[in-house]
């Protein structure tokens, strides 16, 4: 029997026989990744729990560090004097305060009203602003803490879920390489 040539050069039957191996294997597609032991199953899991230890830890923390840092900026106190235009504007209001007191004394007496039952102005420095209100500072903690718990729990939940659901969908390896 006579060899079939491809193209220019003849081939024998074990050649031919390896040609098309090689064509079969370039068509067949790869098997899937072998699934993963109960070992590396367990070993997977306890790592996902480790590192959900870790963030819940570091959003503790986190977490903390935010409501310090409210509880700071709540309990500053600001002088009028601390700045250079906040002195300038306490004192033209003082000003402008006691002009307004003469005219308000000047019309009392007119009426006949006693200087100790006179209405009258007075000068005021918030220096705390609206955080001087007791009720005020707690609807702000409150506030504060509800929008640091949630920042709090998407720090957690977030990376944790991502873990999960990449472990369930049979990509351990993924996770193990994110650091």
């Amino acid at each position: 029997m006579p060899r079939k040539p491809i193209g220019q050069v003849a081939m024998t039957p074990a050649e031919r026989q390896r040609k098309r191996r090689e064509a079969i294997i370039k068509t067949t597609p790869k098997p899937p990744a072998p699934a993963i032991t109960k070992t590396e199953q367990g070993d997977l899991q306890r790592l996902i729990n480790r590192r959900e230890k870790v963030l819940k830890q570091v959003a503790s923390a986190r977490s903390a560090e935010l409501m310090a840092d409210f509880e700071q900026q709540m309990a500053a106190e600001y002088s009028f004097d601390d700045r250079q235009v906040w002195e300038e504007a306490a004192r033209n209001g003082r000003a402008a305060i006691e002009e307004a007191n003469e005219k308000i004394a000047e019309e009392c007496a007119r009426l006949g009203i006693p200087h100790q039952f006179a209405p009258h102005l007075t000068f005021g420095w918030a220096g705390k602003g609206e955080n001087m209100i007791a009720e005020r500072r707690a609807e702000l903690r409150r506030v504060a803490q509800t929008r640091i718990q949630a920042i709090e729990a998407r720090a957690v939940v977030e990376p944790c879920a991502r873990a999960r659901k990449s472990w369930r969908s049979g990509l351990p390896r993924r996770w193990l390489a994110i650091s």
